[in-house]
């Protein structure tokens, strides 16, 4: 089968059937545009060599080609500049979508912010003396300081209002700026 297919092809079909079938993509009118890309570069329709035994070749209406790249030009911004601010609000939406999932928290974050930290050891403990549960955000109706911010492996430190600095480090996306009165 596949020797038979072969053989339809003549052995020099870079001669003969390749310049035909560039020809045919060169002279098929484009959808975007309405215009062939020989006619654009040349001005004007092809004359095919058929076409030159007759006598009667019309070459009176021929265009420049710089009014048809102008326009190429005008289709070209109109499209893309339509396209482009689909593609930009779509990644817009992408962005904040991906942020809600992934809880990224766009702080303002620098030394000496007032923050609170997120503790997970306390979201199901209670407390049975007061039966009640304790708070999730540390410290309760206070504030730690921010000592230092480790941007690159998205954590920080913390000290106390009376100046203790904490040895653990926190990661930013459990810290929340502190609201309250100072």
């Amino acid at each position: 089968m596949v020797e038979a297919s072969q053989d339809r092809l003549p052995n020099n079909w870079d001669e003969t059937l390749l310049h035909v079938a560039l020809q045919a993509l060169r002279c098929d009118p484009a959808v975007s545009t309405g215009y062939a890309p020989a006619e654009l570069l040349l001005g004007r329709s092809l004359v095919y060599p058929i076409e030159l035994d007759m006598d009667n070749i019309d070459t009176s209406g021929t265009n420049l080609t710089q009014p048809l790249a102008d326009k190429l030009i005008s289709i070209h911004n109109e499209a893309f500049g339509r396209a482009c601010t689909s593609i930009q609000k779509a990644q817009e939406r992408y962005c904040r979508a991906y942020d809600a999932k992934h809880k990224t928290n766009p702080l303002r974050l620098r030394r000496g912010s007032r923050v609170q930290i997120f503790d997970f050891s306390s979201k199901k403990s209670v407390n049975y003396r007061k039966g009640a549960m304790r708070t999730q955000w540390k410290p309760f109706r206070d504030f730690y300081r921010v000592h230092s911010i480790n941007r690159k492996k998205g954590v920080l430190t913390v000290r106390s209002k009376g100046g203790r600095i904490y040895k653990k480090q926190y990661p930013i996306s459990r810290v929340r700026l502190y609201k309250g009165k100072k």
